[in-house]
């Protein structure tokens, strides 16, 4: 009776053991480099066999794996792709069942390191699993005559780093969850017009920094759909771009810090289809951008200093301004920064004695710097000098 119960035990032990190598075992692609044929589910083309069960998958700096196949087994390990290397999903014929190389919703993160990418070419409307940036990274929802995909990202993209996503007409992605990424960057697919949709589908799932960039046309190359209250983050920067049609959509109400439209920082304020977001923004919703571009500041003076050969230098204080920039010429043009400032007042000890100087200050935040106030001029008399006019 004794011997059965060491004899169970010893059995029990074997069991968790195999158990446990099971879940640890990596399975590394060592195949071809290829974007049109499916290497995925060639069992040579792997070091431990084709990714299935709990495997977890390793996708080597620079190599490119190509996935294409109806019977890609499905897999609840951990996917890695080094840098600058590519998970290709798809080529011509469409077979959904290609996704599952990208892991199981639920189970599976994919760690995405610098220059990797996943480029769908299958259509569809995956769901993806979670996303660890190790490094900016980037994922394609469709090109060329492929069909468009509209996957969903559930399941979070998280890490300080960039996060591009291009794509074509037709093509859509929902963010459905919190997210934690240092940027949102979109990019075009130049083989097919038309722009894709971002829709932005809970709180927090656009916190971050979000920039939308152009297609060849001049257009937006995305449209930016809010459909939940605070999606985009309080402390983010909002860049669109495009010269003609709208950019956002804003189906509910949400902050961000600064707005920047081709470039220029917008002012500070609230932004409705009906008022300041009129021609490029539509919804019922507004966006309100707590601090924008800082005017021109205005009111500068310029006396003598209290200390002998100094000018003294005073302005009125602008809205959302970090600091001051003090430039100076000897011609009123040309001008070139002396000093900057962060309160209203700057003191100036590098001027001579009868110089004509001229001054202007300009306003600056985090993020750019206004136009030039009027100038002022000012001559220093040298102390004593009396000039006698005959």
């Amino acid at each position: 009776m004794q011997m059965k119960k060491y004899a169970l035990i010893l059995i029990a032990m074997v069991l968790r053991l195999a158990a446990g190598t099971a879940q640890a075992l990596t399975t590394t692609y060592t195949g071809p480099n290829s974007s049109n044929s499916d290497q995925w589910n060639i069992p040579a083309n792997w070091d431990n066999g084709v990714p299935c069960g709990t495997t977890n998958v390793v996708i080597p700096a620079s190599k490119y794996a190509c996935v294409w196949s109806s019977t890609t087994p499905t897999h609840t390990g951990s996917l890695v792709i080094s840098n600058s290397a590519t998970v290709g999903i798809g080529w011509t014929t469409v077979y959904l069942q290609s996704y599952n190389a990208l892991g199981t919703p639920g189970a599976t993160t994919i760690t995405m390191y610098g220059g990797s990418f996943i480029n769908m070419r299958m259509g569809g409307t995956p769901s993806i699993p979670a996303i660890q940036l190790a490094g900016n990274a980037s994922l394609c929802m469709g090109s060329s005559t492929q069909p468009s995909a509209s996957p969903t990202f559930g399941y979070g993209i998280n890490g300080p780093y960039t996060f591009t996503l291009s794509g074509k007409g037709g093509c859509n992605a929902y963010f459905t969850t919190n997210n934690s990424f240092g940027e949102l960057t979109t990019a075009w697919d130049n083989y097919a017009g038309g722009g894709f949709t971002i829709y932005a589908n809970a709180a927090g799932s656009l916190d971050g920094n979000v920039t939308i960039k152009t297609n060849g046309s001049s257009a937006a190359c995305a449209l930016l759909v809010i459909n939940a209250a605070n999606a985009m983050s309080d402390s983010g920067l909002l860049r669109l771009n495009g010269n003609t049609g709208t950019k956002l959509t804003m189906n509910a109400n949400d902050t961000i810090y600064s707005l920047f439209m081709n470039g220029t920082q917008q002012v500070r304020g609230v932004y409705t289809s009906s008022g300041m977001g009129s021609g490029w923004m539509t919804g019922t919703g507004s966006l309100t951008v707590s601090t924008g571009a800082p005017t021109q500041p205005t009111g500068l003076k310029a006396v003598p200093g209290t200390v002998a050969r100094s000018v003294r230098l005073d302005w009125a204080a602008v809205t959302d301004a970090t600091g001051y920039n003090i430039k100076r010429s000897l011609t009123n043009s040309g001008y070139v920064t002396v000093g900057t400032a962060s309160g209203t007042n700057y003191t100036d000890f590098t001027v001579q004695f009868m110089a004509n100087y001229y001054y202007v200050v300009s306003a600056t935040n985090n993020y750019v710097e206004s136009a030039d106030s009027s100038y002022v001029s000012i001559i220093l008399p040298v102390p004593g000098l009396v000039i006698t006019v005959r």
